[in-house]
């Protein structure tokens, strides 16, 4: 811009030392159009906004979702022109256009104008049929002048997410009554003590847990006493995904057999909050958006379990990052009192059944979901063990009726 001012001045100099009228009213005119193009892009990007979302920005795969973008002009200065440039997930399919994406990432360009004070929205219609977390952006905004002689690129480093949450399997659920090992199939929760809502103190009766007796107060009545908890119905289910479905981390992964193994924990967790159970869930792999190496997600009966679940189920990665039986023993060991375990898995070494035997013999109510057409090897007869040779998943129309989700 200097450089133009600097050419300008010596012409229009020139006109004036050699008297050339036409010289001078050319770099007179031209030396204003130029000031006003350089002050007009000045201020082409100020008070000017550009928001994205997703509507709904959680969808089942199929399923299709509204991108939303709002352009704001809040200053009384038009925009002739602005070209816009956003970056999509090649996942991410648009409805109404035929893009063929080349590699990770495809990009979408659009040229638009905006009035003073005008707001305008775009929406165009996405589908994606792959369970993932989908980020958009950033976005590359270019506007300028009206001769478009000084333009002005403006970037958007926001992002927006779109999360797809994973096909759910079709559970028979009147096939499983039989092998179900506890109670959301057969009957109501069992009443249980739950040492979280401290009731009382009463006398010691032969029986009772000795990690509950109260011993300052043995020693003030000098008898031992044992503390007494409210009854509650809520029993605690903790669904545990293994990833790994090939004996050895290396050879990569299954993922026909990996997405049905989450596909089955979706439909259990989503199927036991249903029934009005506090459900967990496990996995022994991190993911985008996930803080841990593992996920664990704490049980809960609250309306939004369902839908974090399939949030994280979404953001799973294929590899573990912990093996199956360091992991159940991590998730053992912050199980809640009383809380019973589903394991789900495609692949189960002798370490993870040795831990599932040894959780048995704790006293915690444990079933097996195997993905397979043979059980694994050298299962002890006392595990619970329920075999899927084949998994079908259900339509987005009936996950979505079935999911109280948002």
């Amino acid at each position: 811009m200097p450089a133009v001012f600097a050419l300008l001045a010596i012409l229009l100099l020139v006109g004036v030392i050699r008297v050339q009228p036409a010289l001078i009213l050319f770099c007179s005119l031209l030396g204003a159009a130029t000031l006003i193009s350089a002050l007009w892009s000045r201020r082409s990007t100020q008070l000017l906004s550009y928001h994205r979302s997703f509507d709904p920005p959680r969808i089942f795969p199929g399923e299709e979702t509204d991108y939303v973008v709002e352009i704001t002009n809040q200053k009384r200065w038009p925009l002739p022109w602005a070209e816009v440039e956003d970056r999509f997930p090649a996942a991410l399919v648009a409805v109404r256009q035929d893009v063929k994406p080349h590699g990770s990432a495809w990009v979408q360009r659009r040229t638009l104008s905006l009035g003073w004070h005008e707001r305008l929205v775009l929406r165009e219609r996405f589908s994606c049929s792959e369970r993932g977390e989908y980020l958009v952006g950033p976005t590359d905004l270019e506007t300028g002048d009206p001769l478009g002689i000084f333009p002005v690129h403006l970037r958007v480093p926001e992002t927006r997410s779109l999360i797809v949450y994973p096909r759910i399997a079709s559970l028979d659920w009147s096939a499983l009554r039989s092998r179900f090992p506890f109670g959301p199939i057969k009957a109501a929760p069992p009443v249980l003590q739950d040492p979280s809502w401290f009731a009382g103190i009463r006398d010691y009766r032969p029986g009772d847990p000795r990690h509950w007796v109260d011993w300052k107060a043995t020693a003030r009545r000098q008898q031992l006493q044992t503390r007494v908890f409210t009854p509650t119905t809520l029993t605690n289910v903790v669904v545990a995904l293994n990833v790994q479905t090939l004996e050895h981390a290396w050879q990569g992964y299954d993922e026909d057999k990996l997405e049905a193994s989450i596909g089955v924990a979706a439909a259990l967790v989503r199927d036991l909050l249903n029934r009005q159970w506090a459900v967990g869930l496990a996995a022994n792999a991190g993911g985008a958006g996930i803080e841990q190496f593992q996920a664990y997600l704490p049980p809960s009966r609250r309306p939004a379990q369902a839908a974090e679940a399939l949030a994280v189920l979404a953001r799973l990665t294929a590899l573990p990052t912990l093996a199956f039986g360091p992991f159940l023993r991590r998730v053992a060991a912050n199980f809640p009192y009383g809380a019973s375990l589903i394991v789900v898995a495609a692949f189960l070494d002798p370490e993870s059944l040795d831990e599932i035997e040894a959780l048995i013999e704790r006293g915690h109510a444990v079933a097996v979901f195997f993905l397979g057409k043979e059980p694994p090897a050298n299962v002890a007869r006392g595990v619970p063990l329920i075999i899927l040779p084949a998994v079908d998943f259900e339509t987005p129309q009936a996950a979505l009726a079935n999911s109280s989700v948002d």
